[in-house]
This record gives structure tokens, C-alpha cells and sequence, in this order.
């Protein structure tokens, strides 16, 4: 943490993300939205994709299956909340906060997706 002086004369502690953490994370952005992006690709144009859409098989409870228009909606929303990601960690020094919420939500949607399977 990196001290300032108040008007006061006390120091005061400011918040700031590292070059490593944000460009750690600014990698992993680009990982999983290329990956969305693979999967949008791959759901059109490779047909062992289309026996998952409909509400049959083994992911017939996972809402994002219901549909193959259900599916791109889901991965093309999944794509820009990472390129939101890497947004926020080129500007990680302006708005720390919204950098660490974006890490902790993404953390915890991986984490559900895990579960889920």
C-alpha cells in the first residue's frame, strides 16, 4: 500500500493493484473470452455440437442448453464479460474496485460452472 498526507499531515492509505495481478488477469481474460468465442464457432459450424440443444441428454437441466439460440446468448454474453475483464485491467488504477469485484464475480461464476458438472 502506498502512503499519502491528508491535509492534516496524517497518512493515508490508498488502495492500488500491481502490474503483475492485472496483467495476470488481463491473460486470463483473454483465455476464456477467446475460448467463448471457439464455442460460438464451434456450436455453427461443427454438427457433434447439435445433439445438446433441445432439453435431452446429460445437460438437460442447465438453462443455457435449453436452445442453440440460447446457448450463443449465453457464450456471446460470457465473451463480453471478459472483454469487460480486460478493460478493467488496463484501468485497474483508476478503478481498483471494479477491477477486485470483476475478479471475485468471475472466481465465483467458475466456481458454479465447476459444480454444476
Amino acid at each position: 500500500m502506498r502512503e499519502s498526507r491528508q491535509e492534516g499531515g496524517e497518512p493515508r492509505k490508498n488502495f492500488r493493484v500491481g502490474q503483475a495481478p492485472r496483467f495476470l488477469w488481463f491473460a486470463v481474460c483473454v483465455f476464456f473470452c477467446v475460448l467463448s468465442l471457439g464455442e460460438i464457432w464451434n456450436s455453427f459450424h461443427d454438427p457433434q455440437y447439435q445433439w445438446l440443444f433441445g432439453g435431452e441428454g446429460p445437460v438437460a437441466g442447465v438453462p443455457w442448453y435449453r436452445s442453440h439460440s440460447a446457448y450463443v446468448w449465453f457464450l456471446a454474453g460470457e465473451s463480453c464479460w471478459y472483454l469487460a475483464g480486460m478493460g478493467l485491467s488496463l484501468a485497474a488504477r483508476k478503478r481498483p474496485g471494479l477491477f477486485v469485484c470483476h475478479v471475485i464475480l468471475s472466481v465465483l461464476w467458475i466456481m458454479y460452472l465447476q459444480h454444476q458438472f
